[in-house]
């Protein structure tokens, strides 16, 4: 137990460090992630490629880590599985604890599915919108470091990561939660 917690302190030390030693970074991934995160509500509305929050669901609907038939040939559950997770810790007890406070006690019946998951499970699809918006500003991050080691120059990384930020396919991709900010 005190191995792990002092390699915890050292990776978090370690990070702190990077960051002081790169400030532009934290301008970038504060713009990529603001960028990313207002495109995210409203937004559209249950795009057709946006699908694996859904599966999410299903998988804790029906507790079991398998997909729906019909998805088993076209995708892997990877992303599933990391949206499933995410649900379990995050989203569910927080939204659990948001709905009590406005919801009656006397009647429990269709809490989880009403209040929790919301209308045609809308809270979900956000869930994953907020995943793949935190996907995208890591995907930033990884530019930035690749870039830094691949050429060693400050202005390249910077551009590298700045396009990475603002590109507008990249953006959209985690706007709206499509498959393919977890390939980036």
């Amino acid at each position: 137990m005190y191995l792990e917690g002092f390699l915890i302190m050292r990776t978090l030390w370690q990070a702190i460090n990077y960051f002081k030693l790169h400030p532009e970074l934290i301008f970038l991934l504060t713009l990529g992630f603001a960028i990313r995160i207002i495109g995210t509500n409203p937004g559209y509305f249950a795009h057709g490629d946006e699908l694996m929050y859904g599966e999410a669901i299903y998988m804790i609907l029906n507790k079991t880590l398998g997909m729906e038939t019909q998805f088993l040939g076209y995708y892997p559950p990877f992303v599933a599985w990391i949206m499933l997770i995410l649900f379990l810790i995050f989203f569910i007890p927080v939204n659990i604890i948001l709905a009590l406070s406005n919801f009656p006690v006397s009647d429990f019946s269709g809490f989880f599915k009403q209040f929790v998951l919301g209308p045609n499970w809308i809270n979900a699809m956000y869930w994953g919108r907020y995943i793949t918006v935190f996907f995208g500003t890591g995907v930033v991050l990884l530019t930035y470091i690749l870039t830094e080691r691949m050429f060693s120059q400050r202005l390249t990384t910077f551009l590298a990561a700045a396009f990475v930020s603002l590109n507008y396919r990249l953006v959209l991709n985690s706007q709206i939660g499509f498959l393919d900010i977890y390939n980036a």
